[in-house]
């Protein structure tokens, strides 16, 4: 391993090395994205998960690497969503990791044995965490629980067009797909979804913040409402749908920027409405 650093990293009480002991051999920092673990007095252990989870990624089959990059410097490794806000990631694993992309784990349940593949001087454990998709230090998360209260914090909003550089089939799936439509507008959300944000029509499907690269600078432009596949009669319920404020205030704000003029909420005006939304060409406030 490079550059141990050894101080204050003895003996430490581990929640995810089945000994439960652990030394840090390498701590978090800006160059280093997470924190290098080895066993009491400088051991093997074995790996263990640190909360219940679904695996969202994982890499087998890799051999020591020195000098790799990118995601063949983490060499044997598994990614797991807490779906609470928290991801954990164990790399450097040994090969035969016995699980599969989709796969359930509970706290505590044995998912490697520590190794050198990938990018590794010697046989240990790397351990990430990311709190709503950005890294944090994971040092005082080796012995501690997670925050019940790390909800997921959502980036966009409706209306807001995106680049993405992937899809997920579903609102619950972890395929990726390559589409080859690469941008387009979130449409719906689901809050506390894994994959929360619609774009377009479906077309595209459901994204998370994982998988937009980017937001497109359209302030200038007008910004319109669409749900193309509201097959009922009520403006209020097609706007709830696309999670739009429905009230009769915002509804009055909506007409008047589409030429809606004198509005009072008649059968005449909410049609009218209805149809540019259907039509996607529905003017946003």
């Amino acid at each position: 391993m490079n550059n141990l650093y050894i101080e204050g990293g003895n003996n430490i009480d581990c929640l995810i090395l089945k000994n439960k002991k652990c030394e840090i051999t390498n701590y978090y920092s800006n160059n280093h994205s997470g924190i290098d673990l080895v066993g009491e007095n400088y051991t093997i252990d074995s790996i263990i998960c640190h909360s219940d989870g679904v695996i969202i990624e994982i890499q087998d089959g890799l051999t020591n690497k020195k000098g790799s990059t990118g995601i063949i410097s983490y060499g044997n490794y598994l990614k797991i969503d807490h779906q609470n806000g928290y991801k954990t990631l164990y790399a450097h694993m040994g090969k035969g990791i016995p699980f599969k992309k989709g796969d359930k784990v509970k706290k505590g349940q044995v998912i490697g044995i520590m190794s050198d593949s990938g990018n590794a001087y010697g046989k240990h454990l790397h351990f990430e965490v990311s709190l709503n998709n950005k890294r944090v230090n994971p040092q005082e998360y080796i012995n501690k629980e997670f925050s019940n209260n790390a909800v997921p914090i959502l980036k966009y909003n409706i209306g807001d067009k995106v680049k993405i550089d992937g899809v997920y089939i579903s609102s619950t799936s972890n395929e990726k797909l390559k589409p080859a439509v690469t941008e387009g507008k979130i449409t719906k959300i689901i809050e506390n979804a894994r994959n929360p944000y619609l774009l377009n029509n479906g077309d595209i499907g459901w994204v998370n913040d994982e998988s937009i690269i980017s937001k497109i600078d359209n302030s200038s432009q007008v910004k319109y409402l669409s749900n193309i596949n509201y097959t009922g009669f009520s403006i209020v319920d097609a706007l709830n749908e696309i999670n739009v404020d429905s009230s009769y205030l915002n509804r009055s704000k909506l007409a008047s920027i589409n030429d809606i003029q004198n509005y009072i909420g008649s059968s005449s005006q909410n049609e009218k409405m209805l149809n540019l939304l259907k039509q996607g060409k529905l003017k946003s406030v």
